[in-house]
């Protein structure tokens, strides 16, 4: 399995092991880059740090990142993901690991003391949840989505970036779960989700009941009924009979 950020890449191989390779600025690589080396006997003293700041943060070949029987994988923009499962004690459990850049609270982790750039895997603590197992995770640029086991869905980051507008309190640093209201007659709220992808400001989900698809994020967010997502590739009539089942909206 892999998994693409803006300029890294994440492997998974058979054993549950993860490794990456690719920019490496913020630690999306989930490993430390290399210090950055100076000629002295270059004239251009600039011209030299701009030479080597690049390859500096830079692992073209794949690096082992320290996590292990990893299930899953997910990359963002300049942050990654990874699902472990572990057995305690005859207990199965499911952690969600994240690395790289968490300036909006990306990571899933509460203010860390840098957040900026983490270099090293962190498990995502989910508060108010106790023995939580996650299925999925999907990072954008400033957010993240992930889903449990029991199709439930969890943000963290920029809120914007899934329709929520605060001005005063615009990221979310650790997970909270979203609650769905959706205007349908097919939508099975205890079902929950099976699938969900972030791209940089918008999101898909498919519901776990039907396999029906809904679309949200910062610019197309439906705010009552009557703002009701149109498919464009449906027909107009297909519209008109299922636009109650395309809009989406979010109580937290």
């Amino acid at each position: 399995m892999t998994a693409s950020g803006r300029s890294h890449s994440l492997f998974l191989t058979q054993l549950g092991q993860v490794y990456a390779a690719g920019y490496n600025e913020f630690g999306q690589l989930g490993v430390k880059s290399e210090p950055l080396k100076i000629q002295q006997n270059k004239n251009d003293i600039m011209s030299s740090i701009l030479d080597n700041y690049y390859y500096a943060k830079t692992k073209p070949t794949p690096q082992r990142v320290d996590v292990e029987n990893v299930r899953f994988i997910a990359a963002g923009d300049s942050h990654s993901f990874a699902i472990s499962d572990s057995s305690h004690d005859g207990n199965q459990t499911s952690n969600l690991y994240s690395w790289g850049w968490g300036a909006f609270g990306q990571l899933g982790h509460h203010k860390i003391k840098n957040y900026y750039n983490l270099d090293r895997p962190k498990k995502v603590k989910f508060r108010d949840a106790i023995d939580l197992k996650i299925a999925f995770v999907s990072g954008g640029s400033k957010h993240s989505l992930c889903l449990d086991m029991e199709g439930r869905m969890w943000y963290f980051g920029n809120k914007m970036s899934v329709g929520i507008r605060e001005p005063l309190n615009k990221l979310q640093f650790e997970p909270v779960m979203l609650t769905p209201t959706i205007s349908s007659s097919v939508y099975q709220p205890h079902r929950g989700f099976s699938f969900v992808d972030c791209k940089e400001d918008s999101n898909l989900v498919i519901s776990a009941a039907n396999n029906v698809v809904y679309y949200f994020g910062a610019k197309n967010m439906i705010r009552s009924e009557d703002e009701v997502l149109q498919d464009e590739y449906q027909s107009d009539e297909d519209n008109q009979v299922n636009q109650d089942r395309i809009g989406f909206d979010f109580e937290t």
